[in-house]
């Protein structure tokens, strides 16, 4: 669903190297718990689209209000790809929570989610239109 390009590949490879870190599932959930660097964090979230499994799912979910917006959104995104329709109860509790910006789990639900998102994605869709409404002149 969202797999890694080579170049991507190559980057994510590039930075475990230079960190001497290990490129392994077990490697990689050790450096975002670990928190040192923001970009052990944002290569392991990507990479984990590669070698990650169920195992990372716990630590994934973990960042969606990590402070860096690209890992909140890849991560998001990382648990699609693993996990796909397993974690459709995760991405209807991202939508409804307030704090995350909604075109992510929007697109987690679009491509991994079953039937159990589509009343809270109607829900979502009537209350942004009437907002909209309550907004128009």
């Amino acid at each position: 669903m969202f797999p890694n390009n080579e170049t991507t590949k190559r980057f994510i490879a590039d930075h475990f190297r230079k960190r001497r870190l290990p490129l392994t599932e077990d490697g990689i959930l050790d450096a975002i718990k670990a928190g040192l660097s923001k970009h052990d964090v944002y290569w392991g979230v990507l990479a984990l689209r590669d070698v990650g499994t169920a195992r990372s799912i716990p630590v994934l979910k973990s960042l969606l209000h990590y402070p860096m917006q690209d890992v909140k959104d890849c991560s998001l995104l990382t648990i699609a790809h693993i996990a796909g329709a397993s974690e459709t109860p995760f991405y209807v509790e991202a939508l409804a929570d307030r704090r995350t910006r909604k075109v992510y789990p929007m697109w987690a639900i679009e491509v991994a989610a079953d039937h159990r998102a589509e009343p809270v994605v109607l829900e979502f869709v009537k209350a942004a239109l009437r907002k909209a409404g309550r907004a128009s002149p």
